[in-house]
């Protein structure tokens, strides 16, 4: 008798826990806009671009949501859209392909239900923050060509006379951070907005990031194209003087480059537990 009661309220406890459990896996997809903050650009939301990608929601409760992001995207810049005449002086541009994996924590600051059980919220805001790997690499054309910068040296990256200054990587570690907000279409189907930034550690988005240096030193490594692609201030889009190239600063290095990310999630929910009834 003693047994038998025993099992009988072990099993009422394992249908009650299972009954609590809220877990779920959202499958989806991204949609917006990515864009960059660095040396070539002087607003927040200047030179948008498409971005797309595939997520991973994992939610073990109604507060806290784990996801895996991967995206597609592209950034650039252009000094030619600086209202700054010295500024535009400088005549560089740049885009660059933008691949990004991340994992980020979520906060449903007010609880979210994306399965639609009876009683659960149907939106909530949130926030998040984690870690990311991305790749970039930024080109330019001269002359209706194209080409990769990070190569060429630019600052006198990799060249002899100048070994303090390295070759930066085209693979980084990225910070996103950013806020957002979820809403239930329907059962299972969930929709959000958000807009995130990514903290970078590398002030080389842009190709762009210390002082001008001796085109020989440049040409004597890389060619001459390296040095054209150093100083394009001479190619006048305006009228401005050729920049000497004598030390003179060519970019900000205080401040490392940002990306950005502005746009919608639309996914599917996935139960991954089913209540199990025990009979004795």
């Amino acid at each position: 008798m003693i047994l038998k009661r025993f099992l009988l309220l072990a099993g009422l406890a394992i249908a009650i826990n299972s009954a609590a459990q809220r877990d779920n896996v959202e499958v989806g997809i991204l949609l917006g806009q990515t864009n960059y903050i660095g040396d070539m650009t002087e607003g927040r939301f200047q030179e948008m671009n498409f971005a797309g990608g595939l997520m991973l929601r994992y939610n073990p409760n109604h507060n806290i949501s784990l996801r895996g992001n991967v995206f597609y995207g592209k950034i650039n810049g252009d000094d030619a859209n600086f209202s700054s005449e010295e500024k535009r002086k400088r005549n560089l541009d740049f885009y660059s392909p933008l691949f990004e994996f991340s994992g980020q924590f979520e906060w449903n600051i007010t609880g979210f239900d994306a399965m639609g059980t009876k009683g659960g919220k149907g939106f909530s805001p949130y926030i998040y923050a984690g870690v990311g790997i991305f790749k970039f690499n930024p080109k330019t054309v001269l002359n209706d060509t194209v080409y990769e910068l990070q190569p060429k040296g630019t600052e006198g990256q990799g060249t002899t006379p100048l070994q303090s200054r390295k070759k930066y990587a085209l693979t980084q570690v990225a910070i996103p951070f950013g806020f957002g907000f979820k809403i239930r279409l329907a059962p299972r189907f969930v929709m959000g907005i958000e807009y995130g930034t990514r903290f970078t550690f590398t002030d080389y988005l842009d190709d762009v990031s210390l002082t001008y240096v001796n085109p020989a030193i440049l040409s004597a490594q890389y060619g001459s194209q390296s040095a054209a692609l150093a100083n394009r201030s001479g190619e006048d889009k305006g009228p401005y003087d050729i920049i000497s190239q004598r030390g003179q600063q060519r970019g900000d290095n205080k401040d490392r480059d940002w990306y950005n990310f502005l746009g919608i999630s639309l996914s599917y929910t996935i139960n991954l537990h089913k209540v199990k009834c025990y009979q004795f």
